[in-house]
């Protein structure tokens, strides 16, 4: 019989650096998206860094799409839980951020980090299909 190795590798030892720095990267871009929200809200004339040629975050974050809670009627347009797209994304990429920090074993972690990046990944094509049509 083959011999056995006496270091057991974790489901998430290998990918746990590469998640906390992509939820670090998202929670910055969110961040961004939180400061380009709050200076379109107090200045009609800013302009962002994000509005380029293949499109542009402007009118995206001037949509009603930026709030979906209150468009879809969950909750009240302007309420303390109509939150923001940037928001919802902040809070989303804090949570993969935390990951080395989840309170769960780690075959549970690597389980709960595949659901919590399918739902992602099954947002984002929601939203781009608004995008599109």
């Amino acid at each position: 019989m083959g011999k056995v190795s006496e270091k057991t590798v974790t489901p998430c030892a290998n990918v746990t650096p590469r998640v906390v720095l992509l939820g670090l990267v998202g929670f910055a871009v969110s961040l961004y998206a939180l400061h380009v929200e709050h200076s379109m809200a107090a200045n009609p004339f800013y302009e962002p860094s994000c509005v380029t040629k293949w499109g542009s975050c402007a009118a995206v974050f001037s949509s009603s799409y930026a709030h979906l809670l209150s468009h879809w009627g969950l909750v009240e347009r302007k309420s303390a839980l109509d939150l923001s797209l940037a928001s919802m994304g902040a809070a989303n990429y804090f949570v993969f951020a935390m990951f080395p920090l989840w309170p769960f074993p780690a075959h549970t972690k690597a389980k709960m980090l595949l659901g919590i990046s399918f739902a992602s990944c099954i947002f984002s094509i929601y939203l781009l299909y608004v995008l599109k049509y």
